[in-house]
Formats: structure tokens, C-alpha cells, sequence
């Protein structure tokens, strides 16, 4: 079972809750897989992320596929980084530096934070908090898949 948000308030400045949610798998997935996509345009963050694994060869014309392993100076990476003050030409704001974030089989993070897919983790009140509050504030509607 999987859970899906998707915000809906794209231009809400509450974008505290991405780093909560991703540190609860990045900890999980300690030692297990990461992949990060950005655009060809984004080299500042290509760069910082290749400190952590290397390009992997795609076919994706328009970008960089950067794969490694999850150790603990990638989740220091991931969670020290600041939060974003910017948005996308359309208005909407980026929640997460990185255009995608997928780790391992477990938290895919997708446009920009905007839309975030995991595996269910149904007693896990933390979790639980985070979805309850975007719920709460109206800027995201959130529903289980089955896998």
C-alpha cells in the first residue's frame, strides 16, 4: 500500500514538512539506493549532488540522472540544505531543491515536492502529523493505492 499527496496550494510558503517526511525514509533507506533528476539547466545542483553518487546513463535528453548510495553525509546533504525561497516560471513554489528524489523503493518525491508517493506506514503517528497538517491548512489532498 502506498500513500500519495499532492499539494494543491502550490504557492504556499509551509514547506517545512518536506524535510520532516524525507528524513523518516532517508533514515530507513540508510545504506540502500538514491536517485536524484534535475534539469540540464541546474548545474549548481548537479554538482552538489554529485558529491554523493555519479550520472547514470539515460536516455532523458533534457536533464541528469544522478544515482549513489544513502550514507550519512547524503542525509546531512539532504536535511542541511536550505529551505527554498523560489519559485517555478508559473508561480508555483519549490518545495525541494531537487526536480525528483527517489529512495530506493520506498519515498519518491516529484516535481520539486509538489507530489510525493511512499510506502504506507499506517502506525506512524509522525507521518501521520505531517499529512494531518497539510490536510488541516487545505494545501494538499493525500489517498492510499494499493500497490
Amino acid at each position: 500500500m502506498y500513500t500519495y499527496i499532492e499539494i494543491i496550494n502550490k504557492q504556499t510558503t509551509y514547506t517545512s514538512w518536506w524535510k520532516s517526511l524525507a528524513q523518516i525514509f532517508l533514515i530507513d533507506n540508510l545504506g540502500g539506493d538514491f536517485s536524484i533528476h534535475c534539469w540540464s539547466d541546474e548545474q549548481d545542483t548537479i554538482q552538489q549532488v554529485l558529491q554523493y553518487g555519479n550520472i547514470c546513463p539515460s536516455d532523458w535528453k533534457y536533464g541528469s540522472i544522478i544515482s549513489g548510495k544513502i550514507t550519512q553525509n547524503f542525509i546531512d546533504f539532504i536535511l542541511n540544505s536550505p529551505q527554498l525561497d523560489s519559485t517555478l516560471p508559473q508561480g508555483d513554489r519549490k518545495i525541494s531543491p531537487f526536480f525528483n528524489l527517489f529512495l530506493g523503493e520506498s519515498f519518491y518525491s516529484s516535481h520539486y515536492g509538489s507530489e510525493i508517493t511512499f510506502i504506507s506506514q499506517p502506525h506512524n503517528s509522525e507521518i501521520s502529523d505531517i499529512i494531518d497538517s497539510l490536510l488541516a491548512k487545505d494545501l494538499a489532498v493525500s489517498y492510499s493505492l494499493d500497490s
